[in-house]
Parts: C-alpha cells; structure tokens; sequence
C-alpha cells in the first residue's frame, strides 16, 4: 500500500471536499442502516418500547422506508442508552451526519490503537505522521460501507483495539471495561468471548470479566430506569420469530438451498459449532503461551467467517489482521511487497462485488484471502527479524 505525502494546505483542501460530499449524501436522508437507529433511540429515550416492530415502522415510513418489514434494532438492552442521545436531534439529517463524523473518528482511534500495537510503537510509514498513518483503515471498503450505514460494528473494532492495548500493558480492569463496546454486536466476536473465558481462569486476569460485568450491570441498569420493562420488551421480540427472515454470512449460504426458509433457521447456528470445536483444538495447541496481539487476528478471522449472523460490513473488523500484517510485512522487510498491495486490492474487490450482488461466496472469500496472507506473514515475526536502520 504506497504512501503519499501530502501537505497540510492539500489535506486540508481533501478534508473540505470529502466533509463537503458526506453533508450533501446527509441531506439525502439515507435510510439503512440508521434509520434503525434513529427509531429506537427516540422511542427509548421517550419510554416507549424500542423493539416494537409497528412502532418503528411508523417511524421509517416517516424518512421514506418503502418495504413492509421493519428494520428493527437487534442489539441487547444495555446498548439502547448509548444510541439515546439521538432524541437531542430532530434533524435526521443533521443525526447522520453527526454518527458518521464520530465513527470516522472511532474509526481512525481503532486504526491507531492497532498500528500502535503491532508495529511495538515504530512508525509504519514513515512519510507519514501518526494520523495519517490511520488513512490505512479508510482504504478498506468494508470500513466505508459501515460509514455509509452508520453501522455501529465500528464501535465493537474499537472495544477490540482498546481491549488489545491494555492487555499488552497488564492492565486487565481497562481492557474488560474496553470490551463493553464489542457487546453491541457479541456475536461477531464469539471466539474471543469464549477464549476471554478460558484465559480470565488464570491469576489477575478475573479483573476483565469483573470490568466487563460492571459495564454491562451499569449500562443495563440505566437502560431499566429509562424503561424499567426493556428486558422483557427485547425478550419478548426475540420470540417473534425476526431474526429467523434475515439470512446472513455462512449460514445463510447453507440455508439458500432451502430456500431460506423459517424451517431452514438452525442451519444458521451449524458453523459457530464448527468454530467452536475448531476453538478447543486451537486453544489446547496454543493455550500454554498466549497472546492475545498474536492470537486476535486469527480469532477475528475465524469469528467473522463462521458467526451466526454478520453482513458485509461487519467485516470492518478483519482490519485487525490486515493491520497486523501491515505492521509485520513493514518490520521485516522495510516495505510493503507489491504482491501484498495485489492481494489488499484483490480484496477490496472481492468485498465491493460480494455487498453489490449481495453473493454468499464473497463473505467467505474475503476471510480466506486475509487468512492466507496471515499464515504467511505471522504478527509474532514483527519482533523477531527487524530490518537495520
């Protein structure tokens, strides 16, 4: 991925331009993904129930959602307080514009964080500074689309990278409070879930599960005195039967057959089995050395591939382990070999075909391209064979 210099007077021409494109798509008034958003963020923080399909789809109708089923927020109840300030607006345009800002910004924080990381705090691209270092994670077009829907798996990329910074430096109390951000979206990160479980099992490490507890416990009790019946309004709606009309990743693949039918739905649950067996084999091999920074790309890859429920975007967070290939490939070669700036582009569009024809293959073409390239280029080899000066 070759860099360029820019100076500030150009970045600052190119930062007008761009802020000047995005504020006329707001007025447009995009409606998915945010308009999911916008609707439950006003019925919750008016104390009405959030997960209440009519309602909501009252509410769309209003921006221009045109199809009869609802796009209704699926996030667990202690979520709900963070997407509440969206009440305070009353322009929706002025919301989405405001989302997309902030999760631009999210976004670069999680580029950072992860550069951080895995280049052990050395420049990656030394024409560069440190923030334009981060225009790396705006190259990924999975990272794009969330912005387009001001999609909130941002937000779960950046609990990951927060959790990984304060992992390495021992502090686990942070790295679980961290971690209250990939609750929005739990199960695309399953595996890690399940390895935060295995892991918390040794000495001072029970802080993280404490952390992450406490912020769950406190968000969710906030979430009750704003709408003390909102675990029974998310449980009840969970019984509806909702999730069961919208198949997704690996397993909506296996269920097209069947023509995605509400009879086909358990098949959407057969590859986080394979994923988890494939975990304790992984976890027995490696559990005797540990490391999250080594480990996090490989669990991410395997997460996002075999999960439950995930679209295109959410493969935003597979900029882990493109990130931690860039920072191993720069350390041990000094660059960036043209084969591998190749292979970044095949997957671009490999992901751009795969969200335009909305075609399975591609969600599973993208991990796998990622995974090869992993293999090849290991994070663990950053520290080991560092070019000379």
């Amino acid at each position: 991925m070759p860099t360029v210099k820019f100076r500030t007077v150009e970045r600052l021409v190119l930062a007008a331009c761009v802020l000047f494109v995005v504020a006329g798509y707001s007025l447009t008034k995009p409606t998915e993904d945010f308009v999911a958003f916008w609707a439950a963020g006003h019925l919750f923080a008016s104390g009405q129930n959030p997960y209440a399909p009519s309602d909501i789809l009252s509410i769309e109708r209003a921006f221009g959602w045109d199809r009869p089923i609802p796009l209704v927020v699926q996030n667990p109840p202690w979520i709900l307080p963070l997407i509440a300030p969206l009440r305070l607006m009353n322009s929706y345009s002025l919301a989405w514009f405001i989302s997309v800002l902030v999760l631009s910004s999210a976004l670069a924080w999680s580029a950072r964080i992860l550069l951080d990381v895995y280049s052990q705090g050395r420049p990656v691209f030394p024409a560069e500074s440190r923030q334009g270092e981060t225009v790396l994670a705006f190259t990924f077009y999975p990272a794009l689309l969330c912005l387009k829907l001001a999609q909130l798996t941002i937000w779960v990329l950046l609990g990951f990278a927060g959790f990984l910074y304060f992992e390495n430096r021992k502090r686990y109390a942070m790295a679980g409070a961290c971690l209250i951000l990939a609750t929005m979206k739990p199960q695309l990160g399953y595996l890690i879930w399940l390895a935060l479980l295995f892991d918390c099992l040794r000495p001072a490490k029970w802080k993280t599960l404490l952390a992450l507890g406490a912020s769950i416990g406190s968000l969710s009790l906030i979430a009750t005195l704003m709408r003390p019946t909102v675990f029974k309004d998310y449980f009840a709606f969970s019984q509806t039967g909702y999730a069961k009309m919208w198949p997704s990743a690996l397993g909506g693949i296996l269920r097209q057959p069947f023509g995605a039918s509400v009879q086909s739905f358990p098949l959407q649950f057969l590859p986080p089995v394979v994923g988890m067996l494939w975990f304790l084999f992984y976890w027995r091999k490696h559990k005797a050395n540990w490391s999250w920074q080594e480990r996090m790309p490989t669990l991410i890859i395997v997460s996002v591939s075999t999960t439950a429920w995930a679209w295109m975007y959410d493969q935003v967070l597979l900029l882990i382990p493109v990130i931690a290939i860039v920072c191993c490939l720069v350390a041990t070669q000094g660059t960036i070999p043209r084969a591998a700036v190749r292979l970044y582009s095949l997957l671009n569009l490999v992901t751009i075909a795969a969200a335009s024809f909305a075609s399975g293959p591609g969600f599973i073409a993208a991990p796998l391209l990622i995974a090869y390239a992993l293999k090849r280029y290991r994070p663990s080899d950053a520290g080991r064979k560092i070019p000379e000066a």
